[in-house]
Formats: C-alpha cells, sequence, structure tokens
C-alpha cells in the first residue's frame, strides 16, 4: 500500500513538471521552390514564326512472334499485335506574338536581335507557364535567348453535377 502511495506522488509530482514545459518549435518551412521548369527546345525563326521540334509518343500497332505452350506440352509460336509507344518528332510553328523575350540577365531583346539570334536552329529556353526564376537562368551563358509565352487559355469551369441519392428499393 505504501509503495503504491508513493507510485502516486511521484507521478503526481511529474505530471505538472512536464505540463509546463512548452511545446517544441514547429520544423521549419521547406526552401521555397522557384516556378516550373523551363524548357530546352531547338528553334528556327521563320518569317516570324518561330520553328519548334517537339517530340511526342505515339501508340503504334505491331506484330510480334510469341511463344506459348499448347495445352498437350508442346511450344507454339504465334503472332499477336501489340501497342507501343514510339517516340515521332515533329515540327510546329509558334508565333511569338504576345512572348516575352529575354536575355540570360532577365533584359527584353529587341525583334531585330531575336531575328538576328535564331536565323539559324538554337536551343532557347522556353517557359509556357509563366516567368523563368533566376534560378533556373544561373546556368546559362551569354547569348542564351529566353522566351516566356503567355499562360494557355484556361477553360472555364463549371460546378459539379450533384449525384442523384439511389433510388430506395419499392415494396
Amino acid at each position: 500500500m505504501i509503495r503504491a502511495l508513493g507510485l502516486l506522488i511521484v507521478l503526481a509530482l511529474a505530471v505538472p513538471a512536464s505540463a509546463h514545459q512548452p511545446p517544441p518549435p514547429p520544423p521549419p518551412p521547406p526552401p521555397a521552390m522557384p516556378a516550373m521548369a523551363p524548357t530546352l527546345l531547338m528553334t528556327k525563326l521563320v518569317d516570324g514564326g518561330l520553328i519548334v521540334t517537339v517530340q511526342e509518343m505515339v501508340p503504334v500497332r505491331e506484330k510480334v512472334r510469341v511463344k506459348e505452350i499448347a495445352p498437350d506440352g508442346q511450344v507454339v509460336e504465334k503472332e499477336i499485335e501489340v501497342t507501343v509507344n514510339k517516340t515521332v518528332f515533329k515540327q510546329v510553328v509558334r508565333s511569338l506574338k504576345g512572348a516575352k523575350v529575354t536575355d540570360v540577365a532577365g533584359k527584353p531583346i529587341t525583334e531585330e536581335k531575336v531575328a538576328e539570334l535564331l536565323k539559324k536552329e538554337t536551343v532557347v529556353v522556353v517557359s509556357f507557364w509563366g516567368d523563368i526564376a533566376e534560378e533556373y537562368r544561373k546556368p546559362f551563358k551569354d547569348g542564351t535567348v529566353f522566351i516566356v509565352f503567355p499562360p494557355p487559355v484556361e477553360m472555364p469551369r463549371k460546378e459539379p453535377v450533384p449525384i442523384p441519392a439511389p433510388e430506395k428499393p419499392k415494396g
């Protein structure tokens, strides 16, 4: 009985001491990430249009030979059709209208200078989602062209259609 009473006194004295300690500070927030990473594209300016080589994955149906084990245990070769993804390169023309064209320091480049810099195929740094953060500009040398296209038009959002409640069984 004395042991139990002693244990209760020790616990009673320990609880208030821990209750007065301030909670630990929250962990620091993760470092802020710069905007979405830009893309490197091989481009050339022709008649005011930016010719861009893009790659696209295209599903293609192909016939392949496979081996199967027949019910009688023999190995049988068979030809089947499967879908595989192939990388296809294609060129698209993109207008520079509304785009911001800048140098590595973020200073605007004149149309004449852009025409001169992009008269032959050149790698440029492109963003379709807003300005290119300084962190992404640092690795590039002077003479690199940065193009920020206006963001795509957002589709109008509609209110979600409510799902009707299930009908109660009759009877």
